[in-house]
């Protein structure tokens, strides 16, 4: 004959038993939820902090390099400026070259009949009279560079050459 299934007997305890052992479950669900979130919350935390200082490193980074960019183009920009002053100062103020040529003339220990002037062809409408000094264009040369030329020696002048330089050694002052 068949056999009859029987329930496994379940034994409960007195109401209190049961109370306690329903705080006891949802204490530890509490416990295991709130250990759960609290490392779900450690772990994000600790991706934002790398997301963080990643992002400060970045603006770190271009903060420098837009500040060498900018830096670049304020002195294309005062070079560009200047080279225009020069070439109007050059243009408009005969006492700059004639301030080159007494300076020259002293360098070079001779007589203004011996020296001549060589200059660029596009320099040669505005250049003024030198009072002896034959002025002699130079094919090639570049406009508002001036030489001063003795048979022994000669002296140049070259505003945006100097400007070069003067530019040179103040971003070697500032790179220290």
């Amino acid at each position: 004959m068949a056999q009859a299934y029987s329930w496994p007997a379940l034994t409960v305890g007195e109401p209190e038993d049961m109370a306690s052992l329903r705080e006891r479950a949802r204490q530890e669900g509490y416990q295991d939820g709130y250990q759960a979130g609290n490392s779900s919350a450690l772990e994000e935390a600790s991706q934002l902090r790398q997301t963080l200082r990643e992002s400060v490193s970045t603006v770190a980074a271009m903060e420098r390099q837009l500040g060498e960019q900018d830096r670049q183009e304020i002195l294309q920009l005062l070079r560009t400026l200047t080279r225009t002053l020069i070439g109007v100062e050059l243009k408009t103020n005969e006492q700059v070259i004639a301030a080159f040529v007494s300076e020259a003339l002293e360098l070079l220990n001779c007589e203004r009949s011996e020296v001549t002037l060589n200059i660029a062809a596009e320099d040669e409408s505005w250049l003024i009279d030198l009072d002896g000094i034959r002025a002699v264009v130079v094919p090639g040369q570049r406009p508002g560079t001036l030489s001063l030329c003795s048979p022994r020696a000669s002296v140049e002048f070259d505003a945006l050459k100097r400007l070069e330089e003067l530019l040179e050694v103040a971003g070697a002052a500032d790179a220290d």
